[in-house]
């Protein structure tokens, strides 16, 4: 329904009978819906009890509102939202939207009539206005249950004006029969110019704090360990920056990527594409020929379900000059990186993290179950890829020889690092177990570097043998440069 035909009202729910009755409805028919995930998802009977203790004033300075959006008399929309005295901060705890209403600017409206009344609470108590108002958010690189597209949901929050608060957010259990939920975002949008460039760490702390109190319900959120992890972090910063999350996502307006996935070899592109590649690669031993990518393009058409190839051309725009290119696979597990490169106007721009996030989120839209990707780097290129949140394997990396190169032995082969990282933003060397590490990179060998018998491989026993130093059965990793 077109947003200028929808007739939308508002209203804030009190302890009564008929607005619990109307609580429940929504619940039971919109909320439940969109919160696909459990452990993120609050219960009826905690969201009568939280009206209940507003009615009695348990709340004092503080307060808790469930906004209600109403069309021809019946609920479709909900926010809920805390207002923390001492911060002087609103949370939006949910902004929930009836499926059949996404895209009629609802959203928006609910979202400004939430802003509203927390701003109405920061008055109240002999504020000018609030400080910050934050909310959570599914973090779109580490893939859970969702009612839509987390992509679009950050874009979305981005043109509302959000951004995310760059550090380690986890959500304490609901109650004791959930779990905590470490994959989620925190987003903030600044009420005062003062704050654009990023919060205060004390202040989020202050912000955790209350929302746990007053929100969760824990007494003593200090000694929580989700809080105090979060502390770790923050008590080593003095600013937490906000960061755009359409940057987070890979799109930046004053940065643009236009990204052309090659669909095969008659694709027009792929000449131009392999001519950016020869004048990056021009030739050592750990480049291929342009036959391999062609090749590579057949043997996607044909490929068994367990592997994704993909070959982009990348231009600043569409209209502009192709100047970058990037090759890579998705498998179970881990992708694998094969060639990237920016040239020209686009490089040294900023824009290679922008890139690193879209090949991230094409692994993940491929569905086969990569949670983070694999790259080979020169060793003077190491500290590059560190610095995008790549981490270096431990161990002498043996590259085998190309399809249709020089053969050598694993002592011969060119000095590699092979760097590790888990898609998104992490704060934390990744854990992950060593025999999945072994069975990816034998896939690797048997679909990039053509092996057909990687068990018996030098290269691999190669790689095998090192693992076996690993303690705790996990892969181990250098510590950054």
């Amino acid at each position: 329904m077109p947003s200028d035909r929808l007739s939308l009202t508002f209203r804030e729910l009190q302890h009564r009978p008929d607005d619990l009755e109307i609580l429940e409805r929504f619940y039971s028919d919109i909320y439940v819906a969109e919160f696909p995930s459990r452990d993120e998802r609050e219960s009826l009977q905690n969201m009568r009890n939280y009206l209940r203790l507003k009615s009695t004033g348990w709340y004092g300075r503080n307060n808790y509102h469930i906004l209600m959006g109403f069309a021809d008399g019946n609920p479709v929309a909900g926010a809920f939202v805390d207002y923390l005295d001492e911060p002087n901060t609103a949370v939006v705890e949910f902004l929930v939207i009836s499926h059949e209403l996404r895209g009629t600017g609802c959203g928006r409206r609910l979202l400004g009539e939430t802003e509203r009344l927390a701003a109405n609470d920061a008055m109240a108590t002999e504020k000018s206005g609030l400080d910050y108002i934050v909310a959570e958010m599914n973090d779109p690189f580490k893939q859970t249950k969702d009612s839509m597209d987390p992509f679009i949901r950050a874009a979305i929050w981005d043109g509302w004006g959000y951004r995310r608060l760059d550090f380690p957010y986890i959500q304490p259990a609901l109650s004791k029969d959930k779990a905590r939920v470490d994959d989620l975002l925190l987003i903030a949008k600044p009420c005062r110019n003062a704050f654009e460039d990023g919060l205060p760490a004390s202040k989020v702390k202050t912000i955790l704090a209350g929302y746990m109190r007053w929100a969760m319900r824990l007494e003593r959120p200090e000694s929580t360990p989700e809080y105090q992890y979060m502390a770790r972090h923050l008590d080593t910063v003095e600013l937490v920056p906000l960061c755009g999350l359409r940057t987070y996502t890979g799109r930046d307006v004053q940065r643009p990527l236009a990204i052309h996935e090659i669909t095969g070899p008659a694709d027009p592109e792929l000449a131009t594409g392999l001519a950016v590649y020869a004048r990056a690669f021009p030739g050592a031993r750990t480049d291929v020929s342009p036959d391999n990518f062609r090749a590579a393009l057949l043997d996607r058409e044909a490929s068994v379900r367990e592997t994704r190839y993909h070959f982009w051309t990348i231009r600043s725009t569409r209209e502009a000059t192709i100047e970058g290119m990037a090759s890579f696979f998705t498998f179970p597990d881990s992708g694998f990186g094969g060639y990237i490169t920016l040239d020209g106007s686009l490089r040294g721009t900023g824009r290679l993290g922008l890139l690193l996030a879209r090949v991230e989120e094409r692994m993940i839209r491929d569905a086969i179950g990569a949670y983070g990707w694999y790259i080979e780097c020169a060793p003077d290129h190491e500290q590059l890829f560190a610095h995008q949140g790549f981490h270096c394997v431990d161990i002498v990396y043996s590259q085998p020889p190309l399809p249709g190169g020089a053969t050598y032995s694993p002592a011969e082969s060119p000095p590699l690092r092979l760097m590790y990282k888990p898609f998104g933003r992490n704060f934390e060397m990744p854990k992950l177990l060593a025999q999945a590490f072994r069975d990816t990179m034998a896939r690797v060998f048997h679909t990039v570097y053509g092996m057909e018998s990687v068990l018996q491989s030098p290269f691999y026993v190669h790689l095998c043998e090192q693992t076996e130093a690993w303690p705790d059965s996990h892969v181990r990793f250098r510590s950054p440069p």
